[in-house]
């Protein structure tokens, strides 16, 4: 169980912190290095489990408090972005939201694109089970191409249906012909799960 009793003041303190110092958020193209290094050390004096994304591509920006996919942390998150004030400038989110199914994420040389996934769902104890398959991916266990296949379901889905909607998750090489093996298209998965 986790709990924030003794807590509320750093939160208080966080977003007088934040009021101060969005400036630094919304004015550049990129956020500061010194005010994302403050930022997170600030936000971890609430909850040593709790980060942050900054989404520049939403008007006005986003400021998205996120439990790091951990259900534990929810309750924190949620107590968190109802303190904080309303900005006209920057929009303050719970949890990071599901985004684009149509995008790539770059590791090290290569390059891996949701177009190129493949997935099927199955009933599991009371809740969903998601397979990926990963074209490339190898049976190893650290194998960095199911590290992004998690990185774009993570987008794909959100933080919060990642962390609850789903009761088994997993990632597979993905075999020949996966359509007529009744596979469905990566670029699918959020109509399948009704994600906004």
């Amino acid at each position: 169980m986790v709990s924030i009793f003794g807590k509320r003041d750093n939160v208080k303190a966080f977003w007088e912190w934040f009021a101060a110092n969005r400036s630094q958020l919304i004015g550049p193209a990129e956020p500061d290095e010194r005010f994302i290094s403050k930022c997170g050390a600030q936000l971890k004096t609430i909850h040593e489990g709790l980060v942050f994304v900054v989404d520049l591509q939403q008007a006005p920006p986003r400021f998205v408090v996120s439990a790091d996919g951990d259900p534990e942390l929810f309750p924190i998150v949620e107590d968190v972005v109802a303190k904080a004030p309303r900005f006209d400038d920057v929009g303050i989110v719970a949890f990071r939201q599901p985004g684009p199914t149509d995008v790539a994420i770059q590791f090290g040389d290569q390059m891996l694109a949701s177009a190129s996934l493949w997935f099927e769902t199955a009933p599991l104890d009371g809740g969903i089970s998601l397979t990926v398959y990963v074209p490339g991916l190898s049976d190893s266990d650290d194998d960095p191409l199911a590290q992004a296949a998690f990185m774009l379901t993570d987008n794909a889905l959100g933080e919060a249906f990642m962390a609850l909607g789903l009761t088994d998750l997993s990632f597979v090489p993905l075999p020949p012909n996966p359509a007529e093996r009744g596979l469905r298209p990566f670029t699918e998965i959020a109509k399948v799960f009704h994600v906004p």
